[in-house]
């Protein structure tokens, strides 16, 4: 009943364009990526999640006029760690692109991982807008947590061979 009354009055229309926007942005991300920049993606955004939770007092301090800086500093920080570490690690090897199934695995959970630290960084006052169904599937603690493990089985996926 709780959960009924929540959604009263909550127009569905931001809930499915959030859906597709999920569902498209993984499976651009698989098809444009492939493997190896997946993988390299994903480990930016691991390396990318504890610098900006460690960076965000500071970040305060200076630019607490700016409640998105948060956000836009792990994109930032996500991107430029990608281009380092794609660059860094796969230098001298031959691209190799993995099973389509491997690929849309992994670009699907690296796009949910991406999104849930995305929703924490924003401002509590836009996190409210936000409703149940996103909360309890992006922003939820528990949630939170399925979205850094996941990518991590994704990661298991994706580095096997293609019988």
């Amino acid at each position: 009943m709780e959960i009924a009354s929540s959604l009263r009055g909550h127009t569905p229309v931001w809930d499915v364009l959030f859906l597709f926007f999920f569902l498209a942005a993984g499976f651009f991300y698989g098809v444009f990526l492939g493997r190896d920049r997946l993988l390299s993606l994903l480990i930016g955004l691991y390396i990318s999640i504890p610098i900006t939770r460690s960076a965000r007092p500071f970040m305060h301090s200076i630019l607490a006029t700016n409640e998105y800086v948060p956000a836009l500093m792990f994109a930032c920080t996500a991107g430029i760690l990608y281009m380092f570490l794609f660059a860094s690690l796969f230098r001298g090897r031959r691209s190799r692109h993995g099973g389509w199934w491997q690929v849309l695995i992994t670009s699907f959970l690296a796009t949910g991982l991406a999104v849930s630290e995305l929703a924490r960084l924003l401002p509590a006052s836009l996190q409210s807008k936000l409703s149940l169904p996103i909360h309890v599937f992006i922003l939820s603690d528990i949630a939170h947590l399925v979205w850094l493990l996941l990518p991590l089985v994704g990661i298991y996926i994706a580095s096997r061979r293609v019988a």
